[in-house]
């Protein structure tokens, strides 16, 4: 219903075909994309694009870079945080007197304004770059892997399933350009 209204009543019979491929497997792979995206933004830069959109940046307590073990510890802890609309984390930053989620408890890590980070702690726009090119690739292969192995563009237009023989590139190509993003 969504994608209708978005699409202005014409949504392409490709994308349709390929959102009833959505699998387990392919949730799971999404979500662990997004943990991973999130992972190597703030533990390589200290901040995702929405977190540089605020100037706020991840820090440990101490007020040192956040690393990716830290990263990772926070984004994995999402998940319990975000648990009913985000009340968990709302009532674990309200007993808490630097307003630390429990990701952000099990981690040592807080958000603040870059501002009050140390110029020490401080990372360059090309480290941002770097951290949200490599988060973006990683993503973006997790997200699309399982559409790669089940079926291509040609098979699903009739031909037989895993019959396409093409390099994936060139099938992705092909997509994007039946999707008019390419």
């Amino acid at each position: 219903m969504m994608l209708r209204i978005a699409s202005d009543g014409h949504v392409p019979r490709l994308l349709i075909l390929r959102l009833r491929q959505v699998s387990l497997l392919t949730f799971i792979l999404s979500l662990l994309g997004s943990i991973l995206f999130h992972t190597l933004c703030e533990g390589i830069h200290g901040s995702t694009p929405g977190k540089l959109l605020f100037s706020m940046m991840v820090v440990k307590e101490t007020g040192s870079p956040c690393g990716l073990k830290a990263a990772l510890i926070r984004s994995l802890a999402y998940l319990i945080d975000s648990l009913f609309f985000g009340l968990v984390a709302n009532a674990a930053m309200q007993d808490s007197e630097m307003h630390q989620r429990l990701g952000d408890k099990w981690a040592g890590t807080v958000v603040c304004r870059r501002l009050d980070v140390p110029p020490t702690s401080l990372q360059g726009s090309g480290r941002f770059v770097m951290a949200c090119f490599f988060a973006v690739i990683v993503d973006s292969a997790l997200c699309c892997w399982p559409f790669s192995s089940e079926s291509s563009p040609d098979a699903i237009r009739g031909g037989e399933l895993g019959q396409d023989k093409r390099p994936l590139l060139v099938r992705f190509q092909r997509e994007f350009a039946d999707l008019g993003l390419f």
